[in-house]
């Protein structure tokens, strides 16, 4: 088929989950554990620190937040 798509190399994406119900990162992680290496932020605060100082290929967003809206980081997510 031709709309398949072949990784072609065996590096793992980076993710960031930003989400403060582990239940919820628990069932991500698993489910992507195969293809990605998932970090998971529990707050903006914490969110903040990991965009500081690495990159990620994706980024999932939890909108509401212990310490605010998930929406306060996205032109810090898109200035990576």
């Amino acid at each position: 088929n031709e709309d398949t798509r072949v990784r072609t190399n065996k590096r793992k994406a980076e993710i960031l989950h930003v989400e403060d119900d582990q239940e919820f990162v628990q069932l991500v992680s698993k489910s992507l554990q195969d293809f990605a290496h998932i970090l998971n932020a529990t707050s903006i605060q914490s969110a903040k620190t990991f965009l500081g100082s690495r990159t990620f290929d994706l980024v999932i967003l939890d909108l509401m937040l212990p310490d605010g809206y998930g929406t306060e980081l996205i032109d810090l997510i898109n200035k990576k």
